[in-house]
């Protein structure tokens, strides 16, 4: 459950054209080489014989007359989609080119949106990640400029701790920021992961 399997089918057809100039009906053995990889898929006829390499095909031609074999051969191509990654381009084309139900694309929907809510909210946790990094580093920059300020007046010293100060009360700040976004991120994991498993169906796709 959770996967959306698509089936492509490439198709090679064939059309024989079978002309009898003779006056009296004529049966022609018609061999069809077989394409590599691929199964016959429809033909006119069924084959009068199967070979490794060859289909077979006895046909009759009433005399002065003209007809034709349709021969088709198919492979199918399964590609997977995660339903829990699936975006709205990849439902259009379901579809508009494989033929989806509305119904199932609109099952497909809240998927999408809690997808969005999760992809939001990893932006904001990697933007405050960066600012709790830049922080950290001019914390340490403050550090070191009151060890190298030891023996320099108090005032100077002062400046410094103060800013040190604020400065780690911003990282505070930001860190509690960050435990509550990923708190609801880990929330909005498990959002998408309930709608992925109440999303339903059986639908065979092909374009």
């Amino acid at each position: 459950k959770g996967i959306l399997t698509q089936q492509y089918r490439d198709v090679i057809q064939r059309d024989y054209t079978i002309r009898n100039a003779a006056s009296e009906s004529r049966t022609v053995i018609l061999e069809h080489r077989r394409t590599p990889g691929y199964d016959l898929q429809s033909s006119d006829n069924k084959p009068e014989e199967t070979t490794p390499g060859t289909y077979r095909y006895r046909v009759s031609v009433a005399g002065g007359t003209t007809t034709h074999l349709f021969v088709a051969e198919s492979r199918a191509y399964p590609s997977t989609i995660s339903i829990d990654s699936i975006n709205d381009q990849q439902v259009r084309v379901l579809v508009l080119e494989m033929g989806m139900d509305k119904a199932i694309a609109k099952q497909l929907q809240p998927v999408i949106s809690a997808q969005q809510v999760v992809a939001d909210l990893d932006t904001k946790v990697e933007a405050l990640g960066e600012k709790l990094d830049n922080l950290d580093k001019e914390e340490e920059r403050q550090r070191s400029n009151i060890v190298a300020l030891k023996d320099a007046d108090k005032l100077a010293q002062k400046r410094f701790t103060d800013q040190l100060g604020k400065i780690e009360d911003q990282i505070l700040t930001l860190q509690k920021q960050q435990e509550t976004l990923n708190t609801q991120l880990e929330a909005a994991h498990a959002d998408l992961a309930t709608k992925v498993q109440a999303v339903q169906f059986n639908q065979t796709l092909e374009p």
